[in-house]
């Protein structure tokens, strides 16, 4: 007897067809405002986890004594490590104040 013999038995077939899907472009988020701030929003978060590992830093170089703070504020004068304070600002500004509706809120 042969499975597709078999009574109550599930047919099965080598050939599978292609879910439909429509095609989306890879800038689907530039279409609509609020699919812009989400991205941005989630761009932000780069420069806040970067905030946050300076501030670790300076807090680690702060425990080990005024020499070690000394080394990591000649460190940071180094432009390549210094963003400028005003994007990190906004975007730490601006992470936290999207609310779940993409309004911005100052609370």
């Amino acid at each position: 007897m042969t499975p597709h013999e078999a009574k109550g038995a599930t047919q099965y077939t080598t050939y599978h067809p292609r879910w439909y899907r429509t095609r989306v472009s890879t800038y689907w988020w530039l279409g609509k405002w609020y699919y812009l701030k989400f991205v941005l929003r989630e761009l932000s978060s780069i420069f806040v986890a970067y905030f946050v590992v300076i501030t670790l830093l300076q807090i680690h170089s702060l425990s080990r004594g005024p020499e070690a703070y000394a080394r990591f504020e000649e460190r940071m004068r180094n432009p390549r490590w210094t963003p400028s304070p005003f994007s990190l600002c906004c975007s730490t500004r601006s992470h936290g104040s999207i609310s779940r509706r993409g309004r911005w809120s100052c609370a």
